[in-house]
């Protein structure tokens, strides 16, 4: 992975920016809920603030970064920009974003500062 890049992802996953979602790339937020990202769908975000994609402003879900054959997937354009950010790397981060904890009283997911964590030390 481009070093540059990984620096700016985990830079926007720890911003605050960021809310964090599960299950797709972007989910729009509904009446008050703010919109929300998975640790890829953030990626794709900033690729777009770049100019590496355009960001469709409207669509309610990972349409927002046009067509794409898998809505846990980044653009292909993005995991170029990245520095060929590979399937499998994708779907480690999927599986890590998506992760539930059950140990506590209630479940949690993991935080994005999990995940930029992640990020940097394993891709």
């Amino acid at each position: 992975m481009n070093p540059d890049i990984k620096t700016l992802w985990v830079n926007a996953l720890r911003s605050g920016e960021y809310t964090k979602g599960h299950g797709q790339l972007f989910e729009k937020g509904r009446h008050e809920d703010p919109d929300r990202h998975c640790a890829l769908g953030v990626l794709a975000e900033e690729a777009g603030k770049a100019g590496v994609l355009t960001i469709d402003p409207l669509a309610l879900d990972h349409t927002r970064f046009g067509p794409i054959d898998n809505h846990f997937y980044i653009p292909s354009a993005v995991a170029e920009w990245a520095g060929g950010l590979a399937a499998d790397d994708q779907q480690e981060v999927v599986t890590k974003n998506d992760r539930r904890d059950w140990s506590g009283e209630e479940p949690t997911r993991t935080t994005f500062e999990e995940m930029a964590d992640y990020i940097e030390e394993n891709l």
